[in-house]
């Protein structure tokens, strides 16, 4: 009886672990020269494995010139759109995760003029 409790136990305990993915990004800009500054983000999955449950959170943190612009989830397919303003222009990010194979991808629009594609690599 003991052995069952103790091996039900490490059971409850090793399901409740929580894992991290951290995704950055590299960035392929257009044939044009970027006048906004350098372009990167760091994308992060967080999932936490319960005894009855997972939880999985994407979240996606975009940078212009080393600043913090935006800090935001995305759904669990890594999809999603952002809108928001750097310096008076608007910014749009379009992120999709093309195939289950593949690596998440945002493509970025400064001021209504495409600004180049984010790929992300696991690191």
């Amino acid at each position: 009886m003991l052995r069952l409790v103790l091996a039900l136990f490490a059971f409850v305990t090793i399901s409740g672990c929580a894992a991290t993915m951290h995704y950055k990004s590299d960035f392929q800009e257009t044939a044009r020269e970027n006048e906004y500054g350098e372009i990167y983000a760091n994308l992060f999955r967080y999932q936490e494995t319960s005894f009855f449950s997972t939880t999985i959170e994407n979240r996606i943190e975009l940078f212009i010139d080393d600043q913090l612009i935006v800090k935001s989830p995305l759904y669990r397919d890594f999809s999603g759109e952002l809108y928001f303003f750097y310096q008076g222009m608007p910014v749009v990010v379009d992120c999709l995760q093309p195939n289950f194979y593949t690596a998440p991808e945002c493509s970025v629009q400064i001021n209504g003029r495409r600004s180049g594609k984010l790929t992300f690599k696991i690191r």
